[in-house]
C-alpha cells in the first residue's frame, strides 16, 4: 500500500520538490554502489540475459541482491514514494476537472481479447502476481 492519494496545489512545485528529493540521494547511492563494486570483481557484477529476442549485458542476481541490501529498502521506498505522487498527479487532475464520471469516457465496446486480457490481469493482480509486458 502506497498510501492515500491527496490534492496537489501546484503540480510544477510538486515536481520539483520530487527532484529535489531524489538528487538528496544521489551522494548515498553512488557511495554505496561502490561498496558493493568493491566486493564484486567485475565479472561477478554482470551476466548475459535475453530480453525481446537479444542477448545483453545486466547486473548480475547476486549483485543486484547485494546493492539491495547495501540500500537498506530505498528502492522499495522510492518506488512506494513514486507511486503516491504519480496517484496525487491523477487524482488532482480529475478533481481540478470538475471530477467528472470516469465511467462515461469509454465510448466504445472492448473486444473480446480486451475483455479476456482484463480479466487474466484481474486474476494475477488477485494473487498478488506481476505483470511482465510480454509475459505473465
Amino acid at each position: 500500500y502506497a498510501g492515500k492519494a491527496r490534492y496537489i496545489e501546484n503540480p510544477l512545485n510538486e515536481a520539483f520538490k520530487i527532484c529535489r528529493a531524489s538528487f538528496k540521494e544521489v551522494d548515498s547511492v553512488l557511495r554505496l554502489q561502490r561498496m558493493v563494486d568493491k566486493n564484486f570483481p567485475r565479472e561477478k557484477r554482470y551476466e548475459t540475459v535475453r530480453r525481446n529476442g537479444k542477448n545483453m549485458q545486466d547486473y548480475s542476481e547476486a549483485y543486484t541482491k547485494a546493492y539491495n541490501a547495501t540500500l537498506k529498502g530505498m528502492v522499495e521506498r522510492r518506488l512506494r514514494a513514486s507511486i503516491a505522487e504519480i496517484g496525487s498527479y491523477w487524482y488532482s487532475a480529475w478533481v481540478d476537472a470538475g471530477q467528472p464520471d470516469l465511467n462515461k469516457l469509454i465510448a466504445h465496446r472492448m473486444t473480446r481479447v480486451q475483455r479476456t486480457s482484463i480479466k487474466e490481469e484481474e486474476a494475477l493482480y488477485q494473487k498478488g502476481k506481476v505483470l511482465v509486458l510480454g509475459r505473465h
